[in-house]
């Protein structure tokens, strides 16, 4: 029996557990991950983004956050760049 007091805890337990996982939208990346895709030709790789990482808070590392997993498995993380549109 699901009692309002139980409800009441798992609901204040899954706002902790959200706000730990979920990076603070308000600091800005420190890197962001691309997939880039090799195309045929003379034609540039293609570089799209799929996440982004930021920096801990005692700055020993990194928490990433991607929308998507490459199945080549590999990701590249760069600097943001300061002129883009998706960063402001």
């Amino acid at each position: 029996m699901v009692t309002a007091r139980h409800f009441e805890r798992s609901n204040i337990m899954l706002k902790t557990k959200t706000k730990e996982a979920r990076p603070d939208p308000a600091k800005a990346p420190a890197l962001i991950a691309y997939q880039v895709i090799e195309t045929s030709g003379d034609r540039k790789p293609v570089w799209r983004r799929i996440g982004a990482a930021w920096t801990h808070k005692d700055e020993s590392g990194y928490r990433v956050r991607l929308d998507a997993v490459p199945l080549s498995g590999t990701i590249d993380l760069r600097l943001p760049l300061e002129n883009d549109p998706e960063e402001q």
